[in-house]
């Protein structure tokens, strides 16, 4: 069995990711698959002919023609965007070691920041719910984090649970920028295919490639297109053999690689969060060549003439046309359609845009609709929040114990690493008159410590400061700023310095 054979997991799923990323290419590469997306209706020919038109031979494809139709809605990117920038609209909480302060700044192979790592993850997890993460150490002695999407981790095997299960073998798959080898100012992509092994406890690494072999790189959606060069079914051979990394000199014990889902570390497989959102759209698109199509046959009918040949039939259609029968009993009428299906068509995908709004929790519809009460909307809401909260904080934990195996391997003390993603985002924001009423209510008594009042301002959105920094700002006003005259703390004020002065709630 080849080094690029695929694990059967992976064969079961290849086509749903890749419907995910040609949908978030949107419309040109969604009309480039054809048949793939938009099924042949029965009785049409897929085949082109050449038809006589005007004296001129014009070729008539009735599959192309009926292609032009199809409308496929933009709506899959914009909606992976919206979600996106829920889940990133407040930082996460990291804590590093000193040691490994650099990957703040310098957290990939390609030096990019900590922080877009964390989202290449998120959006990764949302795409096709699932990715993993490659710890290589470099000439400075520090490790870095590679991503390796869902179509890249190609095969696997994992030991015994009761070891942990680690992965004891893993093939990836990457894209190398080389000079050709007859124009050396000229690049050229490779295909890559990165052997893991754990042998007698030792991690190994061996490198092949399929001779003469290159595929482009990834497009921002992260779609693989089929090899540009070469043969596929050339066979990969050996280009680098096993070597073993080492960090400090010492070898690795485990293979640094963690895979995660929308629910879990480990290789399974979950849920697919944007799958459902485009089984929709692509729904839409096809219902849409049926409905434009019945309305252009409505507002353009065939025009049936009776009682002359073929070659006697006028070549002209319009109000700047005249026809001249030859025979007086000929007829010429239109075979119009009587357009009562085209309604049901229209509500058929209405309905397929209300259901993608409810499966997204409506984030991008802007069309108008009944009134909702407030607690109808905070509901539809939470069910939204819920489901991008259960990603945002599974993936956070995925982090935190990635950056815990490299504290470990660079010698430090993993349980100083914290990640943990801000899962305030969803969290509605607070208008004044609930504040007064809270103020109001812990007048007359309410159990609301000014630690908790603080805490809400805060995931409600009228501060951005903690506690502390919130008191140290009011004594800051207490005592005067730049020569101004003392300022007298409101009732407010006195309120927050005299609990905060001993309040631990």
């Amino acid at each position: 069995m080849p080094v690029d054979s695929v694990h059967e997991s992976y064969q079961l799923r290849e086509a749903d990711w890749q419907m995910i990323r040609d949908s978030l290419e949107g419309e040109r590469v969604i009309k480039a698959r054809r048949h793939v997306y938009l099924p042949v209706p029965p009785g049409m020919a897929t085949s082109s002919n050449e038809v006589l038109e005007n004296g001129k031979r014009v070729t008539n494809d009735r599959y192309s023609f009926y292609l032009s139709f199809a409308e496929f809605p933009e709506l899959i990117a914009p909606t992976l965007n919206g979600f996106q920038g829920i889940i990133h609209s407040n930082e996460p909480h990291v804590e590093l070691p000193r040691r490994m302060e650099y990957l703040l700044e310098d957290a990939t192979p390609e030096g990019e920041p900590l922080n877009v790592l964390w989202e290449r993850v998120t959006r990764e997890l949302l795409v096709t719910g699932r990715i993993g993460l490659l710890a290589d150490s470099s000439m400075d002695d520090n490790l870095r984090l590679a991503t390796y999407s869902a179509e890249n981790i190609l095969n696997w095997r994992l030991g015994e649970r009761r070891e942990g299960g680690d992965p004891m073998m893993l093939v990836l798959r990457e894209f190398q920028e080389l000079p050709k080898e007859d124009d050396e100012f000229e690049l050229e992509d490779q295909v890559v295919y990165r052997e893991l092994r754990l042998m007698d406890g030792t991690y190994w690494v061996r490198v092949w490639a399929a001779k003469g072999a290159r595929m482009p790189r990834l497009s921002l959606a992260g779609r693989v297109e089929p090899p540009s060069g070469g043969s596929s079914s050339d066979e990969p051979e050996v280009i680098q053999d096993w070597y073993m990394p080492t960090l400090f000199g010492r070898p690795f014990q485990r293979i640094p690689f963690v895979c995660m889902n929308v629910h879990e570390i480990g290789f399974s497989f979950g849920p697919v969060p944007l799958l459902p959102l485009v089984r929709r759209a692509l729904s839409i698109y096809r219902k849409s060549a049926d409905y434009n199509r019945a309305l252009y046959i409505k507002g353009d009918p065939q025009v049936v003439i009776s009682g002359i040949t073929q070659e006697q039939a006028p070549s002209k259609i319009g109000g700047d046309s005249v026809w001249c029968l030859p025979n007086p009993q000929a007829r010429a009428t239109y075979l119009d359609i009587d357009g009562q299906g085209i309604p049901l068509m229209k509500d058929a995908i209405n309905d397929e845009y209300e259901r993608f709004y409810q499966e997204g929790g409506k984030l991008l519809d802007t069309a108008e609709r009944p009134a909702e009460s407030g607690e109808a909307l905070r509901r539809r809401q939470v069910a939204l929040q819920v489901s991008l909260r259960t990603i945002a904080q599974n993936a956070g934990e995925a982090m935190q114990h990635t950056l815990r195996q490299v504290a470990e391997l660079l010698g430090e003390d993993p349980s100083t690493v914290k990640f943990q993603a801000d899962l305030d985002f969803a969290e509605p924001n607070m208008a004044g008159r609930e504040l007064l009423d809270i103020m109001a209510a812990k007048a007359q008594g309410a159990p609301y410590s000014n630690r908790s009042i603080h805490e809400r301002m805060r995931r409600g959105g009228l501060t951005r400061l903690t506690y502390e920094q919130e008191q140290e700002e009011l004594r800051t006003e207490s005592r005067g700023v730049d020569g101004l005259p003392e300022a007298e703390p409101g009732e407010a004020e006195r309120s927050l310095q005299g609990e905060g002065e001993g309040d631990n709630e």
